[in-house]
């Protein structure tokens, strides 16, 4: 399934949370080396389930099985192409799918403007 670049940073933004909650909490564990290699666990899983936007926009993956997360976010890190697999953390991936959101934006922007000025100059000539 391909989700909008919107909700895959959104996953992301979790799973990064995720990540830095759990070197907060255990001071062993290298932030660096899970940048790399993400602990997908039930509490992302329950974060993601139960978020307010994904519910709205990607409904499906709010009902998403655990190992299918899992899945997915193997399969965004090997999705970027620019970089081999092994060189993605949560941060390049972000990146690479902020890129993308910038790009959607920018071919959206002379759609919004034509619709606004429309819409003014519908209440302007009334």
């Amino acid at each position: 399934m391909t989700y909008g670049s919107n909700m895959v940073l959104l996953v992301l933004q979790i799973i990064l949370q995720h990540q830095h909650s759990l070197v907060g909490r255990d001071k062993d564990l290298d932030i660096k080396k899970l940048m790399a290699e993400p602990v997908i666990d039930a509490e992302v899983l329950t974060k993601c389930q139960n978020h307010t936007m994904i519910k709205m926009y990607a409904p499906e993956l709010a009902k998403i099985t655990l190992r299918n997360l899992r899945f997915l976010v193997e399969e965004w890190f090997a999705s970027v192409p620019e970089l081999r697999r092994e060189d993605v953390t949560l941060v390049t991936l972000a990146n690479h799918y902020y890129a993308l959101r910038i790009s959607e934006i920018e071919d959206d922007l002379p759609k919004i403007r034509n619709e606004t000025k429309a819409i003014i100059n519908t209440y302007t000539q009334t």
